[in-house]
């Protein structure tokens, strides 16, 4: 979703908020080196430009067994197609649609 977040040091600016956001593309690059699942390299040391909540990624599809960034859980492509996980609870169902073995849709 973001492949870098980076600010200079004068820069005051709020961070990006990810919420209700999910992956499930390949990741090619290790995790500790860029190839994180949601957030790929989160600006300067100790700075988390990037906050987040209800942020997933697809542990089968990308091939990642843990997000490398502090924003995602990974749940199985099962758990991503279940229209009754308890980890979409919270989104919007006036937004998202949810079907039986599909992972959620924009309407």
């Amino acid at each position: 979703m973001i492949g870098r977040a980076e600010g200079s040091r004068l820069d005051n600016a709020e961070p990006i908020t990810l919420e209700n956001v999910y992956a499930v593309g390949v990741v090619k690059l290790d995790a500790d080196r860029h190839g994180r699942a949601i957030v790929g390299h989160d600006g300067q040391e100790g700075s988390h430009r990037v906050k987040g909540s209800q942020s997933y990624f697809d542990r089968d599809t990308t091939e990642k067994k843990n997000s490398g960034d502090k924003i995602s859980i990974g749940l199985r492509t099962e758990e991503m197609t279940d229209p009754k996980n308890a980890a979409f609870s919270t989104w919007d169902r006036g937004i998202w649609q949810f079907e039986a073995g599909e992972y959620p849709k924009l309407y």
